[in-house]
This record gives structure tokens, sequence and C-alpha cells, in this order.
């Protein structure tokens, strides 16, 4: 089974390499922070309060520079996908390990037309870099791993061998640069 990636592709003329759109990671990150900014109550048991989440997400998107005491003016999704010429994008909502909605806006492939889908496969270009480091700050949070210790304290299936690098100090998730 192949696992489905969501994410955004960048431009209309390079949207697709091999039929499959690229993604745009500043375009993650401010859907993501769109995303974090909208309620948390809403679960699939209360259609109306999850309709109205959906409906925050494609109305309501926030400027990247907020003024304080300025008026605050929301974009559609739409309207900021034809802003930055991007012909898909895909959200997957996930509220404590479940998906709560996926919906795919635009086109998947800017030349036949086809729609997006929630199973439209996107490249996932660097995003698994972000993915990790924050998978790690998370288990460092719940104390499964520390930002100073040895790395090779925590590997149990291989270690990464002493070389000139570790010679004076072992590699940890603190020297790692993601």
């Amino acid at each position: 089974m192949r696992k489905r990636l969501t994410g955004i592709a960048s431009t209309p003329n390079k949207a697709t390499q091999h039929g499959i759109p690229r993604l745009s990671l500043g375009w993650l990150a401010l859907l993501l922070y769109s995303l974090s900014t909208a309620q948390a109550a809403a679960t699939t048991d209360d259609p109306v309060a999850l309709q109205a989440r959906i409906t925050r997400v494609e109305q309501g998107l926030s400027p990247r520079v907020v003024v304080k005491g300025a008026p605050r003016p929301a974009m559609t999704l739409q309207a900021r996908m034809a802003y930055h010429h991007v012909p898909a994008v895909s959200i997957a909502l996930i509220d404590h390990g479940q998906v709560q909605w996926a919906r795919a806006y635009g086109v998947a492939d800017a030349t036949s037309g086809q729609a997006a889908t929630p199973a439209t496969l996107f490249q996932a270009a660097s995003i698994s870099t972000t993915v990790a480091a924050v998978a790690a700050l998370r288990m460092t949070e719940q104390g499964q791993l520390a930002l100073d210790r040895p790395a090779n304290d925590d590997l149990t299936h291989w270690q990464m061998p002493d070389n000139a690098f570790t010679a004076q100090q072992a590699v940890s998730l603190q020297r790692v640069e993601f």
C-alpha cells in the first residue's frame, strides 16, 4: 500500500513532475499556521462545528504580516492559490491522531486539467526534514530523547562509527542540522 502524502503544488507551469504535483514548503507552513489558529473543538461527531472549521480554512486565511491594531483582512484559499500561482492544494486536518477532514482544491495536472482529490499523490520534497525535527523535539519534550545525549545511546539497530568528527564530541541531536 502506498502512503498518501498531502501538500501543495508549487507553480502552474511546473506543477507536476511525472504527473505528481510538487510541494511548496513555505505554502505548507502557511497553511499549517492557518490551521493551527482554528478552534480545536470540532470533531466528526459534530457536523456543524466541522463544517464551520472547514469554512474557516477555506475563507479565513490570515495575511503574512499582521499589524497590531490594523484591520486583519481574511483571504480565501482560492484567492491565495491564485495569488501565488499554486495549482493544487490538499489539506488534511489531524486532531488527536485522527483525520477529521481532508479536501483538495485546484488541479493536479495543469496540462490535462485533472482535478486534485484527497487521494492525489504529492511530492513531499524536503518536508520530511521538518517532520523529523518536530518529532525529535516532541520526543525530547516527553523525555524519550535528550538533545545533549550521544545519539548512539538511543540507536538500537546500528551505531554511528567513531571518526575524526566525533573524536572530541559525540553526535547528539543538538549537533544535528535538520
